[in-house]
């Protein structure tokens, strides 16, 4: 099946939508299409691409990552790491503070 440059065009433009309305985030404008949802607009090009719109759906979909649970895998990983380092500091200080109370306590025992 070909394709000629001007559906190509199209096609392209539709993608670039859908990825703007779906992905990015992106609202529309007021004075474009007021009485229309982003979803509307969208919605509308699958209707007129359902086949080439289920195949930008599955791209984009590749393309996406949630930061809200990336964040949160980073910030678990991060507290372990935080409770590893403060136990390692722990064990260290008592370390330090057993070998200051025995020196201390065996030059009270000293004779002088």
């Amino acid at each position: 099946m070909l394709i000629n440059i001007k559906q190509q065009q199209k096609i392209k433009v539709v993608l670039f939508v859908e990825c703007l309305l779906v992905l990015g985030g992106v609202t529309l404008p007021i004075w474009l299409f007021p009485q229309h949802t982003s979803h509307d607009i969208v919605t509308m090009c699958h209707k007129l691409y359902p086949a080439f719109m289920n195949g930008c759906r599955c791209i984009c979909g590749s393309f996406y990552q949630d930061s809200q649970s990336v964040r949160l895998k980073l910030l678990t990983e991060l507290n372990e790491s935080v409770k590893l380092n403060s136990s390692r500091i722990s064990t260290i200080g008592k370390l330090f503070l057993d070998k200051y109370l025995e020196a201390d306590h065996d030059d009270s025992n000293s004779p002088e």
